[in-house]
């Protein structure tokens, strides 16, 4: 995968290797004669900004992260502890938890997600990758489905593909692969500022703007650097959505 300074938050882990490791990340830490490591957890649905629906598109790509109903994504997903909707989750350092400062909504929003996206469906044709390896794959992919299809996509031009388990991964992370968007990758890191650091893959979105804040705020210390990285997680997400952020969880 390419690493560019314009790439300006990223996962530590990429889901194949959580997968491998059943969502062990990192090192563990010794306590009382036993291993514990913990690690702050990610579910989200990727958007593949190489293509022409999603590229250049942060209309489209904020509107669906309005549409999407992250309550019914962790029904269906049981290391998912609750719906989330920004790249920094609960405890992490500068981390903004207050409901009314949320970037989306924890349920679906059509008629506002309509809105934003009124005039930015392009094509409308979406390629939509998703894991088939448990019942909850396939339940998290057709309720991702269903959102689109109410936000306005016609169901005709909606292909679905699965992959069993770590293959998803390995198709999605294919340069070049034919997905627009992918339902759905976990990252994990010990460290949840690594979540505004690692580079991204080759799908995430360009942006010169927010690669430059994110250096800035990374070289800051203490209660200015949270402070900071809490303003620009929820900045990011509102006026760029480079992913959907569905929900978050830990991992012992």
């Amino acid at each position: 995968m390419p690493r560019r300074p314009w790439i300006w938050v990223g996962i530590l882990a990429t889901g194949a290797a959580l997968l491998a490791a059943g969502h062990a990340g990192g090192s563990p830490a010794r306590s009382g004669g036993s291993s514990v490591t913990k690690s702050y957890c990610l579910h989200y649905v990727a958007f593949n900004n190489s293509r022409a629906l999603f590229r250049g598109n942060a209309a489209l790509r904020r509107a669906v992260n309005w549409a999407i109903d992250r309550r019914d994504y962790v029904v269906a997903e049981p290391n998912a502890r609750a719906p989330w909707t920004h790249l920094l989750p609960p405890g992490a350092p500068g981390s903004i938890t207050k409901s009314g400062l949320q970037p989306y909504g924890k349920r679906g929003n059509i008629a506002r997600a309509r809105r934003i996206a009124a005039g930015h469906f392009r094509d409308g044709r979406m390629t939509i990758y998703y894991a088939t390896s448990a019942t909850t794959g396939s339940a998290r992919a057709d309720n991702v489905r269903r959102d689109l299809i109410s936000l306005g996509f016609d169901p005709a031009n909606i292909t679905m593909r699965g992959f069993d388990g770590v293959k998803l991964y390995e198709a999605a992370m294919k340069l070049g692969a034919g997905w627009d968007l992918a339902v759905s990758f976990v990252s994990c890191s010990e460290d949840p500022a690594s979540f505004m650091r690692t580079p991204w893959p080759w799908w995430y979105p360009k942006n010169q703007k927010y690669a430059r804040k994110v250096s800035a705020a990374m070289r800051l210390t203490g209660r200015a650097r949270k402070r900071a990285l809490g303003r620009l997680d929820l900045e990011i997400m509102r006026n760029v959505a480079p992913v959907a952020v569905m929900a978050f969880g830990d991992s012992r």
